[in-house]
């Protein structure tokens, strides 16, 4: 092993088969949801021809189910499109003996290639709880770092939020397999493809050229990009015990 060029020595995480994942699904849809589904929030990617959200709802123990994706195509750049955003984003889910669940709180990814865009969005809902966030890599261990600026305006400000630290949580609760707390569920929605995605990276161990050792994430395909991944990493960022601190 190479210390001076700072070669990983160590890979520290093992991805769970696809097969194992789809092994766990449950039948509920957007219309039956568990009774014990007491939140839901978004998460919401916008690329330049297309809308990306993500729905997961929270219970007790902060156990995450997978409850809605939805691609809307069309011209970011036109209103249209985000009227159909809007339709979606307050359509109520029932649960199975039928209460009623609404949308609480969303994430709009705003370092992507309409960022501006998805900025502008975030702004003029934002009094419905929808969010303009930027994704750090800094190995920050703190899903909302302190750094959000104090005198920025809260109209202008872009929460940051620790990819790192995402990341850690969203891989550790799936290898949770037992109902109870940090158990991530499955409807039978999901398919092999979203659980590849959903996957499609690994931690592993470098040591730099001081023979410091630094965790890292890396990308197990760079020709595919983990917008799976990406999304639910969203969702879990706004889980009930950690929405935007100011804001909770």
């Amino acid at each position: 092993m190479n210390t001076k060029l700072g070669l990983p020595f160590e890979e520290n995480f093992r991805a769970m088969k696809p097969e194992s994942l789809m092994m766990r699904r449950e039948l509920y849809d957007a219309e039956s949801l568990p009774d014990e589904v007491l939140l839901l929030t978004a998460g919401i990617d916008v690329q330049s021809d297309r809308v990306e959200i993500q729905v997961l709802g929270f219970g007790l123990g902060e156990q995450t189910w997978y409850v809605n994706y939805e691609v809307i195509y069309g011209d970011v750049t036109r209103m249209d499109i985000w009227r159909e955003v809007d339709a979606f984003r307050t359509t109520p889910y029932r649960t199975i003996s039928g209460r009623k669940l609404y949308i609480q709180a969303c994430c709009v990814d705003t370092g992507g290639i309409a960022g501006s865009l998805a900025f502008e969005y975030s702004k003029a809902v934002r009094k419905q709880r929808v969010f303009p966030v930027r994704g750090s890599s800094q190995g920050v261990h703190q899903i909302w770092p302190k750094i959000q600026g104090r005198h920025v305006p809260k109209e202008h400000k872009v929460f940051t939020v620790s990819v790192d630290a995402c990341k850690e949580i969203l891989y550790a609760r799936i290898k949770v397999t037992r109902p109870g707390p940090g158990c991530l569920h499955f409807s039978m929605d999901c398919d092999e493809e979203y659980f590849e995605q959903l996957q499609s990276e690994f931690q592993r161990i470098r040591k730099d050229r001081f023979g410091r050792a630094h965790r890292e994430w890396v990308q197990k395909s760079p020709s595919k990009w983990n917008q799976t991944a990406a999304l639910e990493k969203e969702g879990v960022d706004q889980s009930p015990l950690c929405l935007p601190p100011a804001n909770r």
